[in-house]
């Protein structure tokens, strides 16, 4: 089957995009990516990367009118000339055109909602009066609520946004499935041998890391100063803080007025095809992630990765994340952000070593018989 793949973004920086093709790639499929900019340089087996222009006006005009004939004509052109049979869009941005071009072909058209799109400009566009203007809350949910019943189907990232769905739009249950950002083939095989190859600590120094985007979001701040009380009780701990991001300075300054600079590093982010492996040199895995509707809906791609890595994770009360931790029994959860609460959880995870070693040896066991690539195969087959 030819499958088309229509993005608003940059190609390749989104890992959702790059998950689904690689999903689709496997299971056979030949793949178009139509992305507003796209690096051609970029080799996905089985998929072809088209963009929308190269010219930097152009580009601008995109970014500034999402809604354009520009798109339109595109979408219409990529389906005509590679004999598409099915199209995925990305969010809902350009649902409508998708849409209709899909009908005129006759051909499914299938939603990738990855985030829920008007609880993310929510919380995202606060600071910039002119996104927070054009893309205020109710405006996107009405155009949401316009075009989400008309798709043939709806893929989802988490059983909470799948949930919502059918909560707020009554939507037929069997046409809306979850595919989440689970490890790919390669990740899960990291696991399996590092499930199998595992080695004695020769340190008794607990790691903790965060790897990934850094923003006020993530919860960092609100872990931080429990690790200061941690370290004030005696026990031997680091804590590394992977990646960047626009809260990166506050978190500098704050380590450095809680006095941790000695126990607390910022790293750079790792190379995505050694990122497994340099977690598997930790124990424990954060994922901090403050709670709002946007992450209550969500599932970070995070919390598999440091389960494929075979960390324990400490995660804050978001919904996705502590299901997932509840049933691969893999870690723990604070219940509120207070200092007293998270250190308290904290203390509980790493003061007993045998407890700490059977959440992450179930992190790998889960990562590699449950949250993985053959089950977003299983549910993409079911609706191609």
């Amino acid at each position: 089957m030819n499958i088309g793949i229509i993005y608003y973004g940059d190609y390749p920086e989104n890992r959702g995009i790059n998950q689904l093709t690689n999903l689709l790639a496997g299971m056979g499929h030949n793949v178009e990516i139509l992305a507003r900019k796209a690096d051609k340089a970029i080799n996905v087996e089985n998929a072809n990367i088209n963009h929308v222009s190269t010219a930097n006006f152009t580009d601008k005009l995109l970014r500034v009118f999402p809604f354009n004939f520009i798109w339109f004509y595109r979408i219409y052109n990529l389906v005509k000339t590679n004999d598409i049979n099915c199209l995925f869009i990305r969010e809902i941005p350009f649902s409508l055109f998708t849409i209709i071009i899909s009908k005129w072909f006759d051909i499914p058209c299938i939603l990738d909602m990855r985030e829920h799109l008007p609880s993310m400009y929510q919380e995202y566009n606060k600071s910039q009066w002119v996104k927070k203007f054009i893309r205020n809350y109710t405006l996107v949910k009405s155009y949401e609520a316009l075009v989400i019943t008309k798709f043939s189907f709806i893929t989802t990232v988490s059983d909470e946004l799948r949930q919502f769905l059918l909560d707020e739009y009554q939507l037929d249950s069997e046409k809306i499935k979850v595919v989440g950002n689970y490890p790919t083939q390669k990740n899960v095989e990291i696991a399996g041998n590092i499930l199998q190859n595992r080695k004695v600590k020769s340190e008794d120094t607990i790691r903790i890391v965060h790897a990934g985007y850094i923003d006020k979001m993530r919860g960092i701040q609100h872990f931080l100063p429990a690790f200061k009380k941690m370290i004030d009780r005696g026990y031997k701990i680091s804590f590394d803080i992977i990646g960047e991001g626009n809260y990166k300075e506050y978190l500098i300054r704050l380590v450095d007025d809680l006095g941790l600079k000695d126990n607390v590093n910022f790293l750079d982010f790792f190379p995505p095809d050694e990122l497994i492996l340099n977690l598997s040199e930790y124990d424990v895995g954060l994922c901090g992630y403050e709670i709002n509707q946007l992450t209550e809906l969500t599932t970070p791609g995070k919390v598999f990765e440091y389960m494929c890595a075979g960390l324990a994770v400490i995660s804050s009360p978001r919904k996705p994340v502590k299901r997932i931790i509840e049933d691969a029994e893999c870690g723990v959860v604070y219940d509120d952000f207070s200092v007293e609460k998270i250190t308290d959880t904290f203390e509980g995870l790493v003061k007993n070593e045998t407890s700490l070693k059977g959440f992450k040896t179930n992190a790998l066991e889960a990562a590699i018989n449950k949250y993985n690539y053959s089950s977003n195969i299983n549910e993409l087959k079911s609706i191609l």
